[in-house]
Parts: structure tokens; C-alpha cells; sequence
């Protein structure tokens, strides 16, 4: 799943995990690690196209930091960076979704699988057309409950430095998600009265973010099919395990090279950048001056770990060319990319007439 654009790439990996057919009864116990990958299989594995559409919505809906911890917490290096204790992942990424694996709505689903599961066809490869459909309807009930549900149980487990922790990154990476998280500016300490100005601001814009999003995926769906395709035409259906990664990262590139990233994901990007920039505009400009400069120093002046994460994003994006948010390429990133340079000289200009809270 690494070649997915940067928000889907652990997450789509955590729905996949969550989503993998039911064991047969009476199956003998798992063995070791397969050595080879069945390409075919992978890609018959992927989480539903619906699910994928709700894990970016729920973004949208001021899950943020849930989502952002089930993203990176596998990362050693942003862990210590948030402070996250080794109890804490150890929760995050084994007790919470035994949890809602038992609960009884997952339960109830399970119980629906088993019973168009048969011992000799647990992944519904021979299942006829109607037994498939059905099978695709469970998965997306399975995903779309842990999508709801392991955000919200994970942020019970953080506390509230890590949650600002969290926010922050996010405001620090902002130049680089073609979708973000409105929520994320309460980590600059907006007010009631700022939560309620944003909040308009986020209904406004909400049915052209679904729209985008919904084509945005669509396009992701057919570029990740390119690949899988690039992949087995090149070395068959059945892959090494240890070269899998590997493979993956060249057929990305050698697509990118052919155009073939721009051709099929560079218009629901751009619809979505140009969404993003004018929310944060938007959003911008309800914030304090205190906020702002906050806001300012934290894109100017990241983090080591949030570069690096920054840097990886961009290249994930494929992101060569020039605009008011995006800078092209990893190599000529420089703080601010962030803000068009136009509202921060706009904004600049306010200070001569200084202001606790814009009114709208």
C-alpha cells in the first residue's frame, strides 16, 4: 500500500488488517510468514473503496488526532517525539481493537461472514456473484465500524500534551495534505467564539470537500491499479516478500517518469490543494495575532522529525510543481510553504491596528 498518497498509505494498511477474511472453521492454526506475496490476492484484499472514502470524511469531522496516532504511531522516532509511552502503543495497537472486536456490533458482522463462508473458500475467491456482493457489503461494515470507532478509543488514551503535540504537527505539515483536519487549529487555543467562526467556515465548504475527496479516491483506486499491474507484468503474480516493498517503490517511480502519476492524480490534487488553501485562508483569518505568529513559527521553524515527515509527504504526492501552498520536490522545501506569501504581507499590514479576535 506504500504508493498511495500519503494519508491513505498506514491507514489503508490498518483497514486491510482489520478487513481480511474470517479463518474457516477448524483451520489449522497460522504458520510462519509467507515468503512470497500473491499480488492477486493483495490486490483482491484492498479495503473497500467506500470504507477508504469514509476514513477520509472522518478526517474532515474532527477526528483528528486519532486518526493522525493510528497513521504515525508506528514511527519510533514521532512516538518519543509525542511522548508516547510504550503502554500507551502497546493499547493503541493490540488491546483497543481486541476491544471492538468484541463488541457486539463487530460480533454480530462475523456472525454474518461465517455463514456464507465455506472451509474451502475462506477468502471467497470460487463464491458466486450474489455471495461476493455480500461479502463486499461485510467488509465495508467492518472497516466503516473501525473507522468510527478506534479514533475515538485511541484519544481516550492520550493526553493532553500529546494531543497538542499532535495538533501541532499537523498546523507544521499543513503545506503537504491535499486534505487536512480542521480541528487540527485548536491547537492554537481558539476560543468558543473561534471554534463557532470555523466551524461555519468548515459547513460551507463541506459538500465541495466530499465531492473532492470522493474523486480524489477514485483516482487513487486507478493509480494503485497501474502499479499492481506495472508489477506483475514485470516479475508475475507471485512476489518475494522481502523484495515486495522494493518493487512497489520502483514501479511507483518508473510511473512517475512516465507521466503516468500526473495524468491520472494531478486534477483531484489540485482540486483538493485549492480547496485547502482557500479553508485555511479562511480559517486564518480568525485567528489573534498571538495565534498567528504562533501558527507562523510553527511552519517556519519545524521540528527535525516533522521535515523529515514533511519531505516524505511531498515526494509521496509526486508534488514538481509551482503554486501559492506547494513548492516543488523535496529538495527545495522552505519554510512557509504553508502560506501564500501574499497573506502573510496582508497580514503583516494588520498589526498596525492590533485586534484579540477578528470579527466575520
Amino acid at each position: 500500500m506504500k504508493s498511495l498518497p500519503y494519508l491513505a498509505v498506514l491507514t489503508a494498511a490498518f483497514i486491510v488488517s482489520l478487513t481480511l477474511p474470517c479463518p474457516a472453521q477448524n483451520a489449522a492454526p497460522p504458520t510462519a510468514p509467507p515468503r512470497q506475496i500473491n499480488l492477486k490476492q493483495v490486490r483482491r484484499d484492498a479495503p473497500p473503496k467506500a470504507a477508504v472514502r469514509n476514513l477520509f470524511r472522518s478526517q474532515w469531522n474532527g477526528t483528528s488526532t486519532g486518526m493522525v496516532a493510528m497513521q504515525l504511531i508506528y514511527n519510533e522516532k514521532i512516538r518519543k517525539a509525542w511522548n508516547i509511552s510504550d503502554e500507551q502503543y502497546g493499547r493503541m495497537t493490540g488491546d483497543i481493537v481486541q476491544q471492538l472486536a468484541s463488541r457486539p456490533e463487530w460480533l454480530e458482522i462475523q456472525a454474518e461472514i461465517k455463514k456464507i463462508q465455506k472451509p474451502d473458500d475462506p477468502a471467497f475467491q470460487n463464491a458466486d456473484a450474489e455471495t461476493k456482493q455480500k461479502w463486499e457489503e461485510l467488509r465495508e461494515r467492518q472497516a466503516t465500524f473501525m473507522i468510527d470507532n478506534y479514533p475515538r478509543e485511541a484519544g481516550k488514551l492520550l493526553t493532553q500534551e500529546q494531543r497538542q503535540k499532535m495538533r501541532e504537527f499537523q498546523l507544521a505539515t499543513m503545506s503537504a495534505a491535499p486534505i487536512i483536519s480542521p480541528d487540527m487549529f485548536e491547537g492554537l487555543g481558539l476560543s468558543d467564539e473561534q471554534k463557532r467562526k470555523m466551524d461555519n467556515i468548515k459547513k460551507g465548504l463541506e459538500s465541495e470537500y466530499i465531492q473532492n475527496t470522493d474523486e480524489m479516491m477514485d483516482a487513487m483506486v486507478v493509480y494503485q491499479e497501474k502499479i499492481y499491474e506495472k508489477i506483475e507484468k514485470e516479475n508475475g503474480s507471485m512476489i518475494d516478500a522481502k523484495e515486495f516493498g522494493e518493487k512497489m517503490r520502483a514501479a511507483e517511480e518508473a510511473l512517475k517518469s512516465e507521466g503516468e502519476f500526473k495524468k491520472i492524480m494531478q486534477s483531484p490534487l489540485d482540486k483538493s490543494r485549492a480547496l485547502v488553501t482557500r479553508l485555511k485562508i479562511k480559517m486564518f483569518d480568525v485567528l489573534t495575532d498571538e495565534q498567528w505568529a504562533k501558527l507562523q513559527d510553527l511552519i517556519d521553524n519545524p521540528p527535525d522529525y516533522v521535515k523529515e515527515e514533511l519531505a516524505k509527504m511531498k515526494k509521496q504526492f509526486g508534488d514538481d510543481r509551482q503554486s501559492d501552498v506547494w513548492q516543488p520536490g523535496i529538495n527545495t522545501w522552505k519554510p512557509g510553504d504553508a502560506v501564500p506569501e501574499e497573506y502573510r504581507q496582508e497580514r503583516a499590514k494588520r498589526k498596525a491596528f492590533p485586534q484579540k479576535e477578528k470579527d466575520k
